[in-house]
């Protein structure tokens, strides 16, 4: 699937959309500036301030996909680049789901290669909280992908 050379992959991380659900699906989805306290990946402190936590879950997501990413060799062959953006959830136990292509770039095996990248994602520290509550959170995210 990879040469020796892997190729240089680009993925730009960019909060588009960071909506939180109750664990009750019925009620309605809550926006992020709502949420009391943000997912908190692993190597993030727990103890910073909401926008420090907030940076550095969007800077360990940016860099599982910068060193998870594997460019597809059909897409590679054949000079085919694209930006994806991707959906997922972080559930209220941390961990990660309902991850889906919200965009395609035009190229399946990066679609589906962006997908797999974030279906990876470990079990995050800690989930986000509203009024003390775990809740599910949903996260929107491009990632471009350049030879």
């Amino acid at each position: 699937m990879m040469n020796l050379h892997k190729p240089l992959v680009l993925a730009f991380v960019f909060v588009v959309s960071f909506t939180a659900f109750s664990q009750d699906e019925k009620e309605a989805p809550k926006s992020f500036m709502e949420i009391t306290s943000f997912p908190v990946a692993p190597g993030c402190d727990a103890d910073q301030s909401q926008d420090e936590i907030m940076k550095c879950f969007q800077t360990f997501v940016s860099r599982h996909i910068s060193e998870n990413f594997e460019y597809p060799e059909d897409a590679r062959e054949g000079g085919l680049e694209g930006r994806v953006w991707l959906r997922f959830i972080v559930e209220a136990d941390g961990s990660i789901s309902n991850v889906e292509v919200v965009r395609t770039s035009g190229v399946a095996s990066i679609d589906a290669e962006g997908v797999r990248v974030l279906q990876s994602l470990p079990k995050l520290s800690a989930p986000g909280y509203l009024d003390g509550r775990a809740v599910r959170m949903q996260y929107s995210i491009p990632i471009n992908a350049r030879i």
